[in-house]
C-alpha cells in the first residue's frame, strides 16, 4: 500500500540523499516512506519526517565519517595514554589508566557522540588500544580489572562473547549471582532487594554499590 501525498519529494535533494522514489508505506504506522541515494553511493530508504528534519539527512556515512576523522589523531599508543589519569583499582595490580574523554556506558570513546551503533563500537578506547597493541580485534575485549574506563593494555584480554558472560557470572556481576548475595543486618540475612528496603534506598542503589565491589558491612556503609 502506498501513502499518498500531496507534495512529491521525487528529486529533491536533503542533505546528503537524493529521493529517487515513493516506497511503500510502513506495514504498521503507515507512514510514508521514500527511496534514496546518498552521495556516497548508498541506497535507503527513509520516511519523509527523518527527510524534512534530520540535520544532515545520509545513510549514516556522516556519523561513519566524524569517527573516522577523530580517529586519524589517535596513531600511537602513546597519544592515547596522553589522554588518561592513573588510579589503582585492585589491590597487586596495576594500576588503570582512566580514559579523561567522553565515555559511551562507562567505555572511554573517541569520535561522534551522536553516531549510530557499529560506529560506536568502532570508537571504544579500550578496543582500539588493543587493536594497537596486538595488531587484531578479537569479537570482545575484556577487562581483568572491571574498570569500563580503563585502557591499560596489561588489564586488557581478547575473547568471545561466551567467554565474556561467563566471566562476569564467575565475579558474581550477572544479574543471578548478584540477586543471590545476601547481607546480614540487624541479626538477619536479607537479601539485596530486601535491605533496600529496609534501609529505605532503592533496589537500583544497593545493587550498584554490590556491582562496584562493595560487600557486606561495606556495603551498607556506602548508603
Amino acid at each position: 500500500m502506498v501513502y499518498r501525498v500531496k507534495d512529491s519529494l521525487i528529486g529533491k535533494k536533503f542533505g546528503r540523499l537524493t529521493v529517487l522514489h515513493q516506497a511503500p508505506s510502513h506495514p504498521v504506522w503507515r507512514m510514508a516512506r521514500w527511496d534514496c541515494i546518498c552521495e556516497c553511493g548508498t541506497r535507503k530508504t527513509v520516511n519523509g519526517r527523518e527527510l524534512k528534519h534530520s540535520k544532515e539527512p545520509s545513510c549514516g556515512c556522516v556519523a561513519r565519517e566524524a569517527v573516522s576523522k577523530t580517529h586519524k589523531k589517535y596513531t600511537s599508543l602513546e597519544v592515547f595514554m596522553n589522554n588518561t589519569e592513573s588510579r589503582s583499582v585492585i589491590e597487586g595490580m596495576s594500576d588503570c589508566l582512566e580514559w579523561r574523554g567522553h565515555t559511551v556506558n562507562g567505555y572511554g570513546f573517541i569520535g561522534s557522540v551522536r553516531s549510530k551503533y557499529k560506529a560506536r563500537k568502532t570508537g571504544l578506547a579500550h578496543r582500539l588500544v588493543f587493536e594497537l597493541v596486538n595488531g587484531y580485534l578479537p569479537e570482545v575485549v575484556m577487562h581483568a580489572c572491571d574498570n569500563r574506563k580503563c585502557i591499560n593494555p596489561e588489564h586488557l584480554r581478547g575473547g568471545t562473547q561466551s567467554e565474556n558472560i561467563k566471566d562476569a557470572h564467575n565475579k558474581g556481576r550477572t544479574y543471578a549471582k548478584i540477586n543471590s548475595f545476601r547481607v546480614a543486618h540487624n541479626g538477619e540475612t536479607l537479601s539485596l532487594k530486601e535491605l533496600a528496603d529496609v534501609l529505605g534506598v532503592s533496589y537500583e542503589t544497593i545493587r550498584a554499590r554490590y556491582r562496584n565491589g562493595k560487600r557486606g558491612d561495606a556495603l551498607k556503609k556506602q548508603l
